[in-house]
């Protein structure tokens, strides 16, 4: 298993000021938030960075969470991480 205190965590929002709040929140529990602002942000990171976990903003424009998440569930190759759900 994963030290948590280790693992990346992928924020994605297109809300700046959340964004900050989440990724601050997130550095405090020991993880390593990395950011991105729009799903086409997301789609490229995960190839780059492969984070433990993506949280997603369902209200992104012009792609929202919601597509992102069927992108990743129908197109990336997440074999070598945990569960995605």
């Amino acid at each position: 298993m994963t030290d948590p205190k280790k693992s990346t965590i992928l924020v994605a929002d297109d809300d700046e000021i959340s964004g900050a709040y989440l990724g601050i929140f997130l550095k405090k529990m020991g993880f390593i938030p990395i950011h991105a602002d729009s799903g086409l942000d997301v789609l490229r990171l995960l190839n780059l960075e492969r984070p433990a976990a993506v949280l997603l903003d369902i209200g992104m424009e012009p792609i929202n969470g919601i597509v992102v998440l069927k992108h990743i569930k129908r197109e990336v190759d997440l074999s070598s991480k945990g569960e995605y759900m």
